[in-house]
Order: structure tokens, then C-alpha cells, then sequence
């Protein structure tokens, strides 16, 4: 687990990114997946809540820090 707050732009947002290695059935499907990702993202847009998730397959090899700073 990885988290990262972002403050400009009117935003006040705390992204936190979980990673877990590919089961095996997500390996066989999409080869070359190493990671399943899931990135919340969570604070203030111009002085509103604002919070989100996204899911996303990685074949990048790395750890969910510097994925973190990728996405």
C-alpha cells in the first residue's frame, strides 16, 4: 500500500493505491499481468467532497509506491 496527498489546483486529495500480485486465472487470461491495482482517491475539488476509486491490470513490474507516482 502506497499513499500520496496532492494539494493545488483548488484540490485537497489523499490517493491511496493497494496492489496485490495476479491470482493465477488473471495471469492465464492477460499474460504478462503482474498486479492488480486498486487506486482511491479521496478529500476536496474546489471545496466539494470529492472521492473515487479506479480498478486497473498492470503488467509493470515495480512496487505500489512508484506505481502510485505513475498513476
Amino acid at each position: 500500500m502506497a499513499t500520496n496527498q496532492e494539494i493545488s489546483h483548488g484540490r485537497d486529495i489523499t490517493w491511496t493505491l493497494r496492489a496485490k500480485q495476479a491470482p493465477e486465472h488473471i495471469f492465464e487470461a492477460w499474460i504478462g499481468t503482474s498486479w492488480v491495482v486498486e487506486v482511491t482517491a479521496t478529500g476536496t475539488r474546489d471545496g466539494k467532497p470529492f472521492q473515487a476509486t479506479h480498478l486497473f491490470l498492470t503488467s509493470l513490474r515495480t512496487t505500489p509506491k512508484a506505481l502510485l507516482q505513475l498513476v
